[in-house]
């Protein structure tokens, strides 16, 4: 009796539990509609190349004019891409941690913050999941001063986990030191 009467206490706590997920909410999109180009030239004083980071946005998401998100969607990162020139040259780029030219870092997570290549899902401008990609490419190619960049990440057994792709200008950017 005792034990029947502890399970009717302990139910209504079980009620209130929910079960979390480490997936996003929504479909992760396919295409993005804005992309940002932050330049930082020869930042490492151990890398003879040029660095750059790349902000890139889903439709509903982007940057106001401090620099600050906006909005709902997601949010595809890659920083420290490595490059023998000036500007991003066309190529294909892989995920890598040597700092060689034609590598961007992979994504890792430290004590929780993400850093490398890594996607935010975004809901009104709180961070809701976050996914790093330790492997991937990606291959940027332009035309006209339009971009066309195509992602591939992979999981663990090589197979690809998430393609995404954005076609449109990269708007430079330069953050205040």
């Amino acid at each position: 009796m005792k034990k029947y009467l502890l399970l009717l206490l302990l139910l209504p706590l079980c009620w209130g539990c929910k079960k979390t997920s480490n997936t996003p909410k929504q479909p992760l999109p396919k295409e993005y509609a804005t992309a940002y180009i932050e330049s930082y030239g020869q930042h490492y004083d151990s890398i003879a190349h040029n660095v750059f980071s790349l902000d890139i946005y889903s439709a509903g998401l982007d940057l106001d004019s401090t620099l600050s998100m906006q909005g709902s969607g997601y949010n595809l990162y890659l920083s420290d891409i490595f490059c023998d020139s000036a500007f991003l040259a066309p190529g294909t780029y892989h995920s890598d941690s040597t700092g060689a030219a034609g590598t961007f870092l992979r994504g890792e997570s430290f004590d929780g913050m993400p850093h490398g290549c890594y996607l935010l899902e975004v809901d009104n401008k709180k961070v809701t999941h976050i996914e790093v990609f330790s492997r991937g490419s990606m291959v940027y190619s332009e035309q006209d001063g339009t971009a066309d960049l195509l992602f591939a990440f992979l999981g663990t057994k090589g197979d690809t986990i998430y393609q995404a792709h954005f076609r449109g200008p990269l708007t430079a950017i330069h953050r205040k030191k």
